[in-house]
């Protein structure tokens, strides 16, 4: 694309204003182009942005040729074009005046894309044709301009306007021109050329004046071109120019991403001795691809660093350029090692996301067999118990059953810990349980490894989500393991107590006796992807997550370390609110219960055979139904209950349309409501829950926790009352 100087737009809107009265600010307007910048001294502009100001004229003067033209007429009296007629009244012949015209002025508003060409005919008449070069956009009303300038150039010497005929399109101008005749006698013309002699320094002048403004052009062409190299040097972008694959030129953001000090380290270089030998077949494949031919729209590529290490990129085809005086091929570059780290971080989490929703699941659907189970043996342990002459050897057996079911229940509880969800219900936590857990969970990291010293004090509950909660103790307690040496475990302790700290809240600490932390890392700890341990040992997340979940609880967590001493991770929360720490009473401590009607509604019939035998054992009066249809039945032929132990998810009608109905058609009961759970809710579920008052417990369930939670439900409605 060719391009003009911008002292031919000041020409422009200096004769469209004094022809027509048309500001320039209404020209530019259209281009979204500054106008200072299109006026600038010494500047060039692309020659659509000029054809687009001649187009922009023509609409404002209705397009009509005429007016152009006499826009053209009035160019010669416009401050802009003072060098012509400083020349012309040195002139004698106005056919010198076209000469000179065309030789220097035409190609220093121009460059040399514009040319017109000047031939004298027999009958004394000029033909001058002007054309377009390919590279400029077609614009008829730049000739029709041009043309008014041509028929207007004789007034210069105090001559009529030249007589033309005219051919005038989009990309051609034609025109024979009858150069009026001098008036001048030959003593005023041999008066006009001795002013030309004497005046030959004036000429001079003239003509310095425009040498002078086109090296200026130049100059300001070539601080474009350095401004461009800047531009280039300083990209985050890769930028190699190469030729045969020979480097002959890198911006500098590649020099020091390679580890090199200047540019000339690398001019010269064959492109593959920067390539990592995994990715060298690739590239010595695109280097010799013509230029065009279809090839993959970007690729990654491994280059070396000076020290050897590497740097993945990923290039775009070749383009190609002309570069110092030959063809050369460009190729452009994102250094996106961040990013590919970052996405197999992005992997990792969603696996352990992948593994903590797995986990959850595997949980809900073992905690319904398993809930059945535990009291099945609960039971028979008790019978047994119960039984004169029951053989030691039941006995052992139904403990033993009953040690493998609770274990069972522990792991299970530990899966559902690991269960990461955002929006688990915030609820009256025991930190203590949740620690126990943790330990459990990773009993086999900290075997051989270090010694677990407790120290548990008696806390309320925290104001927390269990399973979130456990993630944060259970990263912070692995760190902790890393962090020690691998000595003998007497050497290493792993610390965890729970207390009040200053401010009232409930706090656990979990201290290690590893190498501790510099002071210089401390402070970027809980940034996200920050690690100190090698590549492929730690992806920096789990400190920013635990961060993010603790400040989520409305809690603190902070660090103590420094090196050579060990670290201490203190996690601080906010109380639960009362109604939640009653969940706390221990069931040991409630007062011998008065005996009630309850009323236990699950889709699964051994874990109702086994939930009403548990009841029936401690002198409840049972009945028990195996869908929500039959409970209301049972309500509507007048029975009623003190509670409703009553399972949240079951086919056909859920636990939660059953609650609706009550609400609607007996109030009184809604509070009586205890829900069964198995861990795993739908969003609708884990929002009902948070937004209803009433109690739940999770499956598997011994009697003394059935119990506790049944004497308190029927308590809260017997105050209700």
């Amino acid at each position: 694309m060719g391009d003009v100087s911008s002292r031919a737009l000041r020409m422009l809107f200096e004769a469209t204003q004094a022809a027509e009265g048309i500001r320039p600010e209404r020209i530019a307007l259209a281009l979204s182009v500054d106008i200072a910048r299109l006026e600038a001294q010494n500047q060039r502009i692309d020659w659509r942005t000029f054809a687009a100001a001649m187009h922009r004229v023509s609409e404002l003067v209705d397009n009509d040729p005429e007016r152009l033209r006499r826009i053209g007429d009035r160019m010669m009296a416009v401050p802009s074009f003072v060098f012509l007629p400083r020349v012309a009244r040195l002139l004698v012949s106005p056919v010198q005046l076209y000469e000179i015209g065309f030789r220097w002025v035409t190609p220093a508003l121009y460059r040399p894309g514009i040319s017109p060409t000047l031939d004298k005919l027999p009958d004394g008449r000029i033909r001058i044709v002007s054309e377009l070069p390919p590279d400029f956009a077609p614009c008829e009303p730049f000739h029709q301009i041009v043309l008014g300038n041509m028929r207007s150039l004789p007034t210069l010497l105090d001559l009529p306007r030249a007589e033309y005929q005219a051919e005038v399109g989009p990309r051609r101008l034609e025109v024979l021109l009858r150069l009026p005749q001098s008036s001048l006698t030959l003593p005023g013309r041999a008066r006009r050329a001795l002013m030309a002699l004497r005046g030959r320094r004036e000429v001079v002048e003239a003509f310095e004046e425009q040498r002078r403004e086109m090296h200026e052009s130049i100059a300001a062409a070539s601080a474009i071109q350095g401004n461009f190299r800047e531009l280039f040097d300083n990209l985050p972008t890769f930028v190699l120019v190469h030729r045969e694959g020979r480097i002959v030129w890198v911006n500098r953001t590649l020099v020091k991403s390679l580890g090199w000090s200047h540019l000339d380290d690398l001019v010269g270089r064959p492109v593959l001795e920067l390539t990592h030998p995994s990715s060298r077949e690739l590239v010595g494949g695109r280097l010799h691809v013509p230029v065009g031919a279809p090839v993959q729209a970007t690729t990654i590529v491994r280059l070396l660093r000076r020290d050897g290490s590497t740097v993945t990129v990923e290039v775009g085809p070749a383009q190609a350029v002309e570069f110092r005086g030959g063809p050369a091929r460009l190729v452009a570059g994102v250094d996106v090692s961040e990013r590919l780290l970052l996405q197999q971080r992005l992997v990792t989490a969603d696996r352990i996301a992948s593994i903590g929703l797995l986990g959850a699941g595997v949980a809900h659907e073992i905690n319904n067999p398993l809930a059945y189970a535990l009291a099945s043996v609960e039971l028979a342990t008790r019978e047994a118990a119960r039984t004169p002459g029951a053989s030691p050897q039941l006995a052992d057996s139904l403990a033993t059953a009953l040690e493998g079911i609770l274990r069972v229940r522990t792991i299970v509880h530990d899966l559902r810990t690991l269960a990461r969800s955002d929006d688990d219900p915030v609820e009256g936590t025991d930190v203590r349980e949740v620690l126990e857990s943790t330990l459990t969970l990773a009993a086999n990291a900290i075997v051989g490894r270090a010694r677990i010293v407790r120290s548990f004090s008696s806390v309320p509950l925290a104001a927390a989500s269990g399973p979130r909660l456990g993630q944060v103790a259970l990263n912070l307690v692995l760190n902790g393991i890393e962090a020690m040496p691998d000595d003998p475990a007497h050497a290493n302790e792993l610390r965890v107590r729970t207390f009040l700290d200053e401010a009232g809240r409930v706090a656990f600490e979990i201290e290690d006796t590893g190498a501790g932390i510099a002071p210089d890392v401390l402070s970027r700890i809980f940034d996200p992807f920050f690690t100190t341990k090698p590549v492929g040992r730690g992806t920096g997340l789990g400190l920013a997550i635990c961060h993010q979940i603790v400040v989520g609880f409305r809690g603190q967590i902070s660090v103590r370390s420094a090196p050579g001493c060990g670290s201490t991770f203190r996690v601080s929360l906010p109380l639960a609110a009362p109604a939640e720490a009653a969940r706390s009473d221990d069931p040991r401590s409630q007062e011998d219960h008065a005996p009630c009607r309850v009323l236990v509604v699950d889709d699964e019939p051994h874990l109702v055979t086994s939930v009403r035998r548990m009841l029936v054992d401690r002198d409840y009066d049972v009945a028990s139904v195996t869908s929500a249809d039959q409970a209301l039945l049972l309500l509507s032929s007048g029975e009623r209950f003190d509670v409703i132990l009553c399972n949240l998810m079951m086919p056909d009608m859920t636990g939660m349309e059953l609650y609706d109905v009550l609400r609607g058609r007996w109030p009184e009961l809604v509070g009586r409501v205890v829900f069964m759970t198995a861990g795993a809710f739908t969003q609708g579920a884990r929002d009902f829950l948070a937004r209803v008052p009433n109690r739940h417990i999770g499956k598997p369930f011994t009697i003394d926790q059935l119990q506790t939670e049944i004497d308190l439900a029927a308590a809260h409605g017997c105050a209700a009352e």
